[in-house]
C-alpha cells in the first residue's frame, strides 16, 4: 500500500468540451441542464477516488482545460452556475478519505481563482501558468494553504537559455519558500526543447 501513495492516479475531469459551440451557448441559455451533466461526471469521479483510495491511493489530478492567457472561456458566474458544485463534491469526497485532489489548467484563471479554489475546497492547481501571471507568489499571496504544481514556462525551456531557466526556477523556489510546491512545467516539454535546458531546471530544482 505504501508504494501507491506517492503515485498519481488520473480521474475523469469536469468540465465541457469548449472547443463545440454549441456546449458554451448551452451553458448561457441551458445551465441546469448543464451543470446536471457536470454532476454526473463529478459523481462518476467521485466514486473512481474512492475505489482508488481504498487501495492506498493519496493524490488525485483532474480538472480540465478552461483557460487561455486572456483568462477563462467562461464567466465567473457560469463558473458558479455550472461548476462549483460538481466540484465541491469531488472536494468534499477527498476531505473526508484524506487524500488530495488537484485541478488542472493552464492559463489565467484569476477571475474563477477564489471560486476554483476557496469556495470548492480544491486542495491543488497543476499547470500554473507563470506565462499568464499565475506566479508561485501571486499565488501563494492569495491562497496560502493551496499546493502549486508547474509554473516552469514551456516557452521559455524550448526558446530561452540555460541561465534563464535557472533563475526562472530559483524565482519560483524562492517564492515558494519550501512548501506546499511542487516546480515542474505549466504544459510540457515542447518538440525541439534543448536537452541542455531540462538538465538546468532539474539541477537547479535538486539545489533546492
Amino acid at each position: 500500500m505504501g508504494d501507491n501513495v506517492g503515485r498519481i492516479v488520473p480521474v475523469p475531469g469536469v468540465g465541457f468540451p469548449f472547443y463545440d459551440p454549441s456546449w458554451l451557448e448551452l451553458s448561457v441559455t441551458e445551465p441546469e441542464l448543464i451543470e446536471r451533466w457536470t454532476m454526473r461526471a463529478a459523481r462518476y469521479a467521485s466514486n473512481q477516488i474512492r475505489r482508488a483510495a481504498a487501495l492506498g491511493y493519496r493524490w488525485f489530478s483532474g480538472g480540465g482545460d478552461m483557460a487561455g492567457s486572456g483568462g477563462p472561456m467562461i464567466s465567473p458566474q457560469t463558473f458558479r452556475n455550472i461548476l462549483a458544485r460538481p466540484l465541491r463534491l469531488i472536494a468534499d469526497t477527498c476531505a473526508e478519505l484524506g487524500v488530495v485532489y488537484c485541478y488542472r489548467s493552464d492559463g489565467n484563471l484569476w477571475p474563477v481563482f477564489d471560486d476554483l479554489f476557496g469556495e470548492t475546497g480544491i486542495q491543488a492547481y497543476g499547470e500554473a501558468d507563470r506565462d499568464a501571471t499565475m506566479t508561485v507568489g501571486a499565488i501563494r499571496a492569495r491562497n496560502p494553504k493551496l499546493i502549486v504544481l508547474g509554473n516552469t514556462s514551456s516557452a521559455l525551456l524550448v526558446s530561452g537559455t540555460e541561465r534563464q531557466v535557472r533563475e526562472d526556477v530559483r524565482r519560483q523556489l524562492d517564492e515558494a519558500a519550501g512548501e506546499r510546491f511542487v516546480s515542474g512545467l505549466s504544459n510540457a516539454v515542447v518538440h525541439g526543447t534543448p536537452v541542455r535546458n531540462v538538465y538546468a531546471m532539474l539541477e537547479e530544482l535538486k539545489r533546492g
